[in-house]
């Protein structure tokens, strides 16, 4: 069953290169929405890894005096079939981050948002 095929209205998502694991899951779920766009940077690339399976049966350890390391169990893939570990998942339209704007006022990813939508 299509639940999506009702949606008539644009969805708009935004990211950037710093969006990791479950931010990029929701950015490849909204994009297999019709109507949606995605907006800004590429994602970071880290949506589950891709190692040897049995590698991912140690699960969380801990290396002493520094860090707790949960390990992911599942591997992300787009409705194309295509794996975008390592890589990032691209928009639809590439804003790149403008801190100077962002510092004047100005978020360019939301404008162009906002404009979409309007």
């Amino acid at each position: 069953m299509n639940f999506t095929k009702n949606i008539s209205k644009p969805i708009i998502i935004l990211a950037d290169n710093f969006s990791a694991s479950t931010a990029e899951a929701l950015v490849m779920f909204i994009k297999s929405i019709p109507n949606s766009t995605f907006i800004g940077e590429t994602t970071f690339g880290a949506t589950g890894a891709i190692i040897n399976d049995s590698s991912l049966n140690y699960g969380s350890f801990i290396i002493a005096n520094f860090m707790h390391v949960q390990i992911s169990s599942t591997r992300f893939k787009y409705i194309n079939g295509k794996i975008y570990e390592n890589e990032g998942f691209p928009p639809d339209i590439f804003i790149p981050f403008n801190i100077t704007a962002l510092q004047n006022g100005h978020d360019i990813a939301l404008e162009k948002a906002i404009a979409r939508i309007q």
